[in-house]
């Protein structure tokens, strides 16, 4: 008997993931620490495949990350 699921990616905007691991940016003072939470803004960009722009709470600026860096957060 057919049902009404929908199929989502974890990694889709407006999704809950945490950071799997602390990330650091070029700024010395730029981290984000493993476990942080934050939401996709946006997916992957032509020439950035693997990344997707995330704001975290601990940050106030968004920030580019690669897939591997984050996990769903549930």
């Amino acid at each position: 008997m057919p049902t009404k699921t929908r199929e989502r990616s974890l990694y889709a905007p407006g999704s809950l993931v945490k950071a799997r691991k602390d990330i650091y940016s070029i700024d010395p003072d730029g981290r984000v620490n493993v476990g942080t939470i934050g939401t996709i803004l946006s997916g992957p960009k032509p020439g950035y495949p693997h990344h997707c722009w995330v704001h975290f709470v601990a940050r106030d600026d968004p920030w580019w990350v690669n897939f591997a860096a984050i996990e769903p957060h549930y």
